[in-house]
């Protein structure tokens, strides 16, 4: 069994591939759920045709002209399988996301300089304070 995230960062476990189909487990339900590589094609040409794309995995409302609301209308299949698939193409070098919401999901890995999240400070990388000079008496 293979183990991804999401792009909210949510870990899942899935088996199979890209090319032929994944299963996404869900622990805590017992069961899983498949998406055939059929879908996962539709999402790829989605992404091909219409990049930058929202992703649009939310079943209600329906995310207007995004890739999720293509597969409802259009495959009579749930929009959250982009959830699961996404972030294997980005792992693929297929695509890349906005690092915000609403999720736009351009073709290519190469994310460009806008697009990459700005580093936030940590504990870790305060800068240092400019030392005090010392008095003589």
């Amino acid at each position: 069994m293979s183990t991804s995230k999401t792009v909210m960062g949510k870990m899942f476990h899935y088996r199979g591939s890209l090319a032929k189909g994944i299963h996404v487990v869900f622990d805590d339900a017992g069961q899983d759920w498949f998406i055939p590589r059929k879908i996962i094609s539709v999402i790829e040409a989605q992404i091909a045709e219409r990049s930058p794309v929202a992703m649009g995995a939310s079943r209600r409302p329906l995310l207007k002209d995004s890739v999720g609301e293509t597969l409802y209308r259009e495959h009579d299949f749930s929009p959250l399988a982009t959830t699961y698939v996404v972030p294997l193409l980005i792992e693929a070098g297929y695509c890349h996301i906005s690092p915000k919401r609403p999720y736009l999901i351009t073709l290519g890995s190469e994310v460009p300089e806008a697009e990459r999240p700005t580093p936030t400070r940590t504990p870790d990388t305060k800068p240092a304070r400019p030392k005090k000079p010392r008095r003589h008496s």
